[in-house]
């Protein structure tokens, strides 16, 4: 099976624009994301995706393959159906370049996913441990079925629970994290959909595949997502990455 790993990146985010080069740790939010894949062992390919010279030259200072698209696209899973002909693959990973906290068992579990729900988009979820996630608009919220397929994705405050019916736990949902399996099939069908009034309005990629009748698998993860949707994301992670390195040189 080849496995290729899109990263689209776009430049001017609406929430925090060039947030892809602003550094976190002493690296560029998008590096972040590109070495965490580059040494996964089971992707036979990693792409960065953008319509940006600056991101395009950036990346290329380091190594990556880039593909240049047009700067037409709504969102990343759009920039990564326009070019997926080209990749010759069975699975597609859509790593947004904001994750800066993506890891091996987070793409290993994706895998696996996706080998048993190879016909469905597949994605992780996190339980949300922290009351203030739910009145934070960066943070998306998800409602899942019994057998673990995504119902709905909002940033809006949910009222009451949103995990399943079946779920027992004391937590207040669930989070999504901004990873995507899918088939070059499922791009193509997407690439062919209109958008939906309610993903314009959330500004939600995947509420395209869930109102139009196609399913998104999730899965649970057990390591909190770093995403960088605001500064203060970005001190955050810094001020978490400072404390790591200081508590690393105690030990030495």
């Amino acid at each position: 099976m080849k496995v290729t790993i899109a990263i689209p990146a776009r430049l001017e985010s609406t929430r925090l624009p060039e947030k892809l080069l602003m550094e976190v740790s002493g690296k560029p939010v998008l590096r972040h994301a590109w070495e965490a894949t580059r040494t996964w062992t089971r992707a036979d390919d990693v792409v960065v995706l953008t319509d940006s010279p600056r991101i395009r030259n950036e990346a290329v200072s380091w190594g990556a393959s880039v593909v240049e698209t047009a700067s037409t696209f709504r969102n990343g899973t759009e920039r990564i159906a326009s070019v997926a002909d080209g990749f010759d693959s069975d699975l597609v990973i859509n790593v947004q370049g904001d994750q800066v906290g993506v890891t091996h068992d987070l793409l290993d579990q994706l895998l696996s996913t996706w080998g048993d729900h190879s016909e469905k988009v597949v994605t992780p979820i996190f339980r949300i441990d922290d009351l203030s996630d739910n009145a934070n608009c960066d943070v998306v919220k998800v409602r899942i079925n019994n057998s673990g397929e995504a119902v709905d994705f909002s940033r809006r405050p949910q009222a009451g629970r949103m995990e399943s019916e079946e779920d027992g736990g004391d937590h207040p949902g669930w989070r999504h994290v901004g990873v995507y399996g899918y088939s070059p099939a499922l791009l193509q069908a997407y690439s062919n959909l209109p958008p939906s009034e309610n993903e314009m309005r959330e500004r939600l990629e995947q509420l395209r595949f869930t109102h139009n009748g196609f399913s998104i698998q999730t899965f649970e993860t057990h390591r909190k997502p770093i995403s960088i949707d605001s500064m203060g994301d970005v001190v955050r992670t810094n001020q978490l990455a400072d404390r790591i390195s200081r508590r690393l040189l105690r030990n030495l």
